[in-house]
């Protein structure tokens, strides 16, 4: 898409006025040939009006000297029209475009006039032919000036919108970003209440074990620092905090808590939302693990299908409601996967065989 300074800047042939002769990129080679359709069609119209006026004039004739003057006029004018624009660009701070507007229209007139002078010495016709030199002068002039006056509209136009377009994508992408970073800070506090109620209760009853459960709470929050502060990380990073997360609470649950992680080598540079894992695992062991007698076991997943994928956070633990409203960390995900992906990502959850699976879907580019 053309750029905004661009737009503003540079020179408009009169035929970008109409809709087709946009498709071809501006170049000085294209505005030349722009110009000389003009001549032909001003040289075609003026021919035959002559021709129905005066019936004894030899058209080759009328079509000759109708064509020098179109094309001396003509040139004269884009020359001299191109020249001023530039130096109007390159000498003003013209933000209203009025040194433009001046420019183009005093091109048109002087361009007309040595234009028709250089024309009427080629085809040998007396410079006495004032009437003629001032209408030709004052009809090109006319028509030139309408139609750029018609093309800087619209460029002006196109600026507006391409502002206000530009404007309200920013403010989309600082709404989503502030939206993101809102989500993802209800993990924190969410895990750091359970960690230290889980401390408190230690304290008393098996200070060791406090001890240890703040010792990889530290370890946890310094993984998980970076996470937290970037929109995505590679799977390795993001299974890394999630291993620091599960040693937390392994510090907590002892032999309750059992935990595999399996991911294939090639999967690990992949990035991914961050922190995208961390309260699926989490509400597995709230909903799910901690509040059975004999805890259960966790499984991480990660596998490629076609052009997806797949995470799963399986337990078997007394599963829970995906749509319950105390599931924070559930909502959470699905909202970022909302923001980020829209229909392009998904999250499942499943029941079978005495396992609860949540499958989340990615981009496979992501």
């Amino acid at each position: 898409m053309t750029s905004l300074p661009e737009l503003s800047n540079r020179y408009s042939h009169p035929l970008e006025a109409i809709p087709g002769f946009r498709r071809i990129p501006h170049s000085i080679p294209r505005d030349l040939f722009y110009t000389l359709l003009m001549c032909i069609a001003v040289t075609i119209t003026f021919s035959f009006i002559t021709l129905l006026n005066v019936p004894t004039q030899r058209l080759s004739t009328l079509l000759y000297r109708n064509f020098v003057f179109s094309l001396c006029i003509a040139y004269s004018v884009h020359i001299l029209s191109a020249v001023g624009h530039r130096v109007v660009v390159a000498w003003f701070d013209d933000p209203a475009h009025r040194n433009r507007w001046i420019a183009g229209i005093g091109s048109s007139i002087i361009g007309g006039v040595l234009g028709y002078a250089l024309a009427a010495h080629l085809v040998d016709v007396s410079f006495r032919m004032w009437g003629g030199m001032i209408i030709a002068v004052v009809w090109m002039t006319a028509l030139v000036s309408g139609l750029v006056m018609a093309q800087r509209r619209r460029v002006m136009a196109e600026l507006a919108y391409e502002r206000e377009r530009n404007a309200r994508i920013e403010a989309e992408r600082l709404t989503t970003a502030s939206r993101l970073k809102l989500l993802q800070a209800q993990i924190e506090p969410h895990f750091l209440f359970n960690t230290l109620a889980g401390v408190s209760s230690l304290i008393e009853s098996d200070p060791q074990a406090a001890r240890k459960m703040v010792d990889e709470l530290c370890v946890f929050l310094r993984a998980a620092l970076d996470s937290t502060r970037r929109a995505t990380a590679t799977l390795q990073h993001e299974l890394e905090v999630i291993e620091a997360y599960l040693s937390v609470l392994k510090a907590r649950m002892g032999s309750r808590l059992e935990y595999r992680i399996d991911v294939p080598g090639e999967l690990l540079p992949t990035e991914v939302p961050s922190m995208i894992l961390q309260p699926l695992v989490e509400n597995a062991i709230e909903h799910g693990i901690d509040s059975r007698l004999e805890g259960g076991r966790i499984e991480i997943r990660v596998h490629r299908v076609g052009d997806t994928l797949q995470l799963t956070v399986q337990d078997n633990g007394e599963g829970f409601k995906a749509n319950a409203r105390d599931n924070v960390g559930m909502g959470t995900v699905r909202e970022r996967l909302q923001v980020l992906f829209d229909t392009r990502a998904a999250l499942r959850v499943l029941r079978q065989d005495g396992w609860t699976k949540v499958i989340v879907e990615l981009p496979s580019g992501t």
